[in-house]
């Protein structure tokens, strides 16, 4: 199995939680999540479609927001041999190519996420 996780702001929602509603930041946290993920299904190689339909994003609710892609499972178990390339063949890395699409956009939504949450 393969996957990347986006988490990291349990902090700054415990250290802000006074008067501020963290649904927000968890909120945008699932939908940064699920665009990597949407992403992540365009890149991911489909040669029997296997691997496409093992992908999987996983979210935790307020408290650990945070947000989990991952690909492979028992009978796919091949996803980070195609992601990270072994010595006969190259990489595809659907995950990480898809992570650095959204990037760009990450600390301004979740910046404006935050500031609803405070009601700025």
């Amino acid at each position: 199995m393969t996957g990347i996780s986006i988490s990291g702001m349990s902090g700054v929602i415990e250290t802000t939680t006074r008067g501020m509603n963290p649904s927000y930041v968890a909120k945008e946290l699932y939908e940064v999540g699920t665009d990597v993920f949407r992403e992540s299904q365009v890149n991911v190689p489909s040669d029997s479609g296997d691997l496409h339909a093992s992908g999987r994003v996983v979210n935790r609710g307020e408290k650990r927001a945070s947000s989990t892609i991952t690909y492979g499972s028992a009978g796919v178990d091949y996803a980070g041999y195609v992601h990270y390339g072994t010595g006969a063949q190259a990489s595809q890395p659907y995950l990480a190519t898809a992570f650095y699409d959204v990037a760009p956009t990450l600390g301004r939504r979740l910046n404006e996420a935050a500031r609803k949450g405070l009601g700025v």
